[in-house]
């Protein structure tokens, strides 16, 4: 998704990307060069922790499909200017 938004923002400076991630993820991709139109914001840890997710990945699947949607919606009332579209890894591959 990062390659992603980078090939968006490399061939369209007027848009604004933000990646959502959460905190633990923003320490593995966070340090990580961008374009100055793409920006990271972050949500709580309200998943098992990616370094143990193997070991039930049913239950960290559940935490994604239960946990997210909350923190994730308080974030984009936040987020400015207003979020116009969102692009998702849903199955979080």
């Amino acid at each position: 998704m990062i390659n992603l938004c980078k090939l968006l923002a490399s061939r369209k400076n007027d848009i604004q990307i933000t990646v959502v991630a959460t905190e633990e993820w923003l320490g593995f991709v966070g340090s990580d060069p961008k374009p100055n139109n793409i920006s990271f914001r972050t949500i709580p840890n309200v998943l098992p922790s990616e370094l143990v997710r193997g070991a039930n990945y049913p239950a960290f699947y559940e935490a994604v499909m239960t946990k997210m949607e909350a923190p994730f919606e308080k974030l984009l009332d936040q987020i400015q200017p207003p979020v116009t579209a969102i692009i998702a890894d849903i199955e979080l591959l």
